[in-house]
């Protein structure tokens, strides 16, 4: 069971979180005052997920467990929403049974490390964060409308991340991605850029090439099966409506690689196209045929 206190604003985000949440037996939903009942709330339940409303106005997300935790009178407050990490590790241990082959392959490459990975869910960030957190906490590169809806906004606000504007030329995010990795931390982004709908490779996005080669940071392919069925895609876009689901889920981690020299009778075009097959095909190995799609 997990324990989910809300603060007692009546938003519309938190209605439709609220029903989202109150449709779903695994949990149990808890209304209180905001402030310090709040806080004295949190220390005596110790909730999974702990929502404070628009009415706490004035602490990060970085310090507020410690302020919560540490102070039971603690008069500062908070305006967003809070996902504590247990929340989704019930979840990964409820539906999910998850294959790691190749976890070794991560510390054959130096450096910084830009992983890169088939999307097949929003379900795929929740697992890698699991698996490469402890050692590697990589930045996760997120769509903004992730942002937009409160069920997949729980999610990501546990997961460190940029948000990219998808299918635009988002340079600042882009920027963002090589100063990450040229300062040494790693990332993880999705090249084909939204989630595939058949569970086959779709073509990839020539912003990954671009913040490889721009980074000149090892690549670590990572090949994903199983998350389109632990939490398929809604049939009508809808991702407050999607629902978790007994599944396998196999993550295949490939060989660390690098961005091809061009050729010198070499276009800019064919050089894109060389290297972008180049990292697709290195994603593409380590998944079955089935769900290797344009990459066959």
């Amino acid at each position: 069971m997990v324990n989910v206190l809300i603060g007692n604003k009546n938003t519309a985000e938190l209605d439709i979180l609220c029903q989202n949440l109150a449709n779903d037996k695994d949990y149990r939903i808890e209304n209180v005052t905001t402030g310090k009942d709040t806080v004295t709330m949190y220390l005596k339940t110790n909730p999974d997920i702990l929502v404070l409303d628009n009415s706490l106005s004035d602490m990060t997300i970085e310090d507020i467990v410690n302020r919560l935790s540490s102070n039971p009178v603690e008069s500062k407050k908070c305006n967003t929403i809070l996902t504590l990490p247990k929340t989704y590790n019930i979840r990964m241990n409820k539906y999910a049974k998850i294959n790691v082959n190749g976890y070794e392959n991560i510390k054959k490459a130096n450096g910084a490390k830009l992983f890169v990975c088939n999307h097949l869910s929003n379900s795929d960030g929740i697992v890698l964060d699991k698996i490469l957190k402890k050692e590697y906490d990589p930045t996760f590169v997120a769509g903004v409308k992730l942002n937009d809806d409160p069920v997949t906004n729980l999610g990501i606000k546990i997961i460190k991340h940029i948000s990219i504007k998808p299918n635009t030329a988002d340079k600042e995010a882009i920027i963002e991605m090589i100063n990450i990795l040229k300062g040494g931390e790693n990332l993880l982004l999705f090249p084909e850029g939204t989630r595939s709908r058949t569970g086959r490779l779709i073509e990839g996005k020539k912003g990954a090439i671009l913040v490889a080669r721009m980074s000149k940071a090892n690549i670590i392919p990572i090949s994903l099966t199983g998350t389109e069925k632990l939490l398929p895609i809604n049939e009508k876009g809808n991702m407050s409506q999607e629902k978790w689901s007994d599944a396998i889920v196999n993550v295949n981690i490939g060989e660390p690689i690098l961005m091809p020299k061009k050729n010198k009778k070499e276009s800019k075009h064919e050089y894109d196209e060389r290297c972008l097959n180049h990292l697709m095909q290195a994603i593409a190995q380590g998944l079955p045929e089935e769900y290797k799609g344009v990459y066959k």
